[in-house]
């Protein structure tokens, strides 16, 4: 108590001419240096990270190498199989026409024939008819 007392009974000394301004300048000095560190870092870290990541992903592929191309060899023979089962498919579907056509007489074929016809025939008109069908304004 004694202390405060007697600080506060001295007058107070007058800064230097020119205290305020040097102490920014250094202030702002200080705050560029801490930027530029801050950024400096902060690139080194990310460089850091990528070369990192590039390491892995080589590691990866160096150590897993076979094993890849093992699966695109396997997942090859996959398709080709996929498309040894389609021709088969192919095969079977055009067989069973084929003795399906030699088993039905002919005249039911004709009866088959003329009503896709009559069908087609009645969906173009039906196109025809909608295409030039005059619209009344009521």
């Amino acid at each position: 108590m004694m202390v405060e007392n007697t600080l506060r009974a001295v007058p107070p000394v007058p800064a230097p001419e020119g205290f305020a301004a040097r102490f920014q300048i250094r202030l702002e000095s200080a705050r560029r240096r801490k930027r530029a560190r801050m950024l400096l870092l902060t690139s080194l870290l990310m460089v850091l990270g990528v070369a990192l990541g590039v390491g892995i992903l080589a590691y990866a592929l160096v150590s897993y190498g076979a094993t890849i191309l093992a699966w695109l060899l396997k997942a090859y023979n996959q398709v080709y199989w996929v498309g040894s089962v389609v021709d088969v498919l192919a095969d079977t579907t055009i067989f069973f026409l084929e003795s399906l056509i030699e088993q039905l007489p002919l005249l039911t074929w004709s009866a088959v024939s003329a009503a896709i016809s009559i069908l087609a025939i009645t969906w173009l008109t039906s196109f025809y008819r909608l295409a030039y069908r005059t619209i009344r304004r009521e």
